[in-house]
Formats: structure tokens, sequence, C-alpha cells
């Protein structure tokens, strides 16, 4: 499962490889079924066939006088000799999900880390369930969703405070435009309120532009 984790995170150039990116699809074909192998199978009759034949099984008799079943690669039931070059890691791709699904610890695999910087596959080492990796993408992550969530408060008051500097620009005497009176004012708010800001508000967070009443 080891081996099954590092090809799916190797990106030797920042980018998954070409063996990592057809094995990437097959998890995540598996990750909208549900991890219902069954259904992602029925879904795609034509993978379902790819996934079976991938390998062949081979009867080894033991020294003990017990026997071992052994798997081998079948490529020729896959790709025709002139494909072999072309679709080379689609059909890896596949003997590692088949020999994968057969592994014990299989349930084991999980990811993409959720932490999107870290989006890394790893192998759970109890039996909970966890979105990330490790504990310092979860504390990354979460401090990412306070910085957010500040960012989304002060936002919205910032656009409280110049919703209501406007209006009082309505009714105040000078000569100056709407946004260059509301970027002198005192906003008591964190970031500065500067008349580019007051362009976008209007065009995209819904302030209304005010008017000079007669």
């Amino acid at each position: 499962m080891e081996y099954i984790r590092d090809v799916l995170n190797w990106k030797p150039q920042g980018q998954p490889s070409l063996y990592a990116e057809p094995l990437i699809r097959l998890m995540a074909k598996l990750k909208e079924c549900g991890g219902n192998l069954q259904k992602m199978m029925t879904d795609d009759p034509e993978l379902a066939e790819v996934v079976a034949k991938v390998c062949v099984t081979r009867w080894m008799p033991s020294k003990t006088g017990m026997a071992h079943l052994v798997l081998q690669p079948s490529w020729e039931h896959i790709l025709t000799p002139g494909q072999v070059d072309r679709m080379r890691p689609e059909r890896y791709a596949a003997l590692l999900f088949h020999v994968g699904t057969l592994n014990p610890e299989w349930d084991k695999l999980a990811g993409p880390c959720k932490w999107k910087h870290c989006n890394k596959y790893f192998l759970l080492k109890g039996k909970r369930r966890t979105a990330y990796c490790s504990r310092r993408c979860c504390q990354r992550a979460s401090a990412a969703n306070c910085t957010r969530k500040r960012l989304k408060a002060a936002h919205k008051e910032k656009l409280r405070v110049a919703a209501e500097l406007a209006g009082k620009w309505t009714t105040a005497r000078t000569k100056d435009g709407w946004k260059r009176w509301v970027s002198k004012q005192p906003a008591g708010v964190r970031e500065e309120i500067t008349p580019k800001f007051l362009t976008r508000a209007v065009n995209h967070y819904g302030l209304v532009e005010p008017k000079k009443g007669r």
C-alpha cells in the first residue's frame, strides 16, 4: 500500500506524473461512488473488464503441502502491440488498482489531503478516518478557515460603514464626489475605504451609489 500511495503522490515537476494521473482518476471515481467498488464497475463495464483482466492468477505449490496464488500482469488482454507505449500509464494504474483492492489494508488508503496546498494521499494509522494527512495540515486548514471567516466579517463591516458614510454624503456640504468624500472620513475599520474599494462595492457587492437630494 505504501507503494501505491507513493505513486499517487509522485510529482516530479510539481504536477502528477504520467503514472499518477490515471491512478488518481480511478481513486476519484471510486470516491464519487461512495467507496462502492461494485457500483463503480457496474457503471463502467469497459473499465470493469480492463481492471478484471489486467492480472492472471497463478497456482504455485509450496514445499509444505500447501499452495499460494500469485498475481501476474496479463498485458495481452488489454493492449495490442501497437498500443503498448501509448497506454502504459493507464494499464499500470489498472494493475495497481487491481492489486490494491485485494489488499486487506486497502481501506486505509485515504486522501487526497483536504489542505489545499497538500493534496497528498496517505495511509490511516488507526480506525479513525480523517480528511488530513497530518496534524500539521489539519492545523493549517483550521487556521486558514479562521482567517477566511475573519476577513469575510471585516469585509462585511467595511461595506456596512461605507454604506452609512455614503448616506451621510447626500446631506453633506461638500463639492467632492461621494467616493472621494467617503474615503476622507474616519471610518473606524481596519482597512482604509478607498475610491477603488467603493467602485468594486457598487459593481460587485450591492452597495447603492448615493444621489444628492435636490
